[in-house]
């Protein structure tokens, strides 16, 4: 069990009372912004992949909305481990870029390993 002094929290990411009386919550690091959401879905929207292998991706990639909908759990399975860790190239950030990766590699293993 961790005390209240051993507990980091990150100030800036608190909320912010604004003077309207709502609550603002700032971005986190990893959220991306419009233009890599942008650069994300242009991306997805653009990829052609080979018959069968999963959904017409351009019917699960809103432009406008900058958004994924209606997608099955392999689509998501197939998103998860072999596009975002090509398609999060596009990011800034490297340390965001590495977690993605190693994260995204480490559940292909897992999914390896249970066939």
């Amino acid at each position: 069990m961790y005390g209240h002094g051993t507990v980091r929290h990150k100030k800036e990411l608190h909320p912010v009372l604004l003077e309207n009386g709502n609550y603002h919550l700032p971005a986190a690091s990893y959220n991306l912004n419009i233009d890599e959401k942008h650069a994300m879905c242009v991306w997805l929207k653009n990829l052609k992949v080979p018959s069968g292998f999963c959904s017409n991706l351009r019917s699960i990639v809103s432009i406008k909305d900058l958004t994924l909908t209606n997608y099955n759990s392999h689509d998501y399975h197939v998103m998860l481990t072999t596009f975002l860790p090509i398609a999060i190239r596009a990011i800034n950030l490297v340390f965001l870029k590495i977690a993605v990766t190693r994260l995204c590699y480490f559940r292909n293993s897992l999914w390896n390993s249970q066939r």
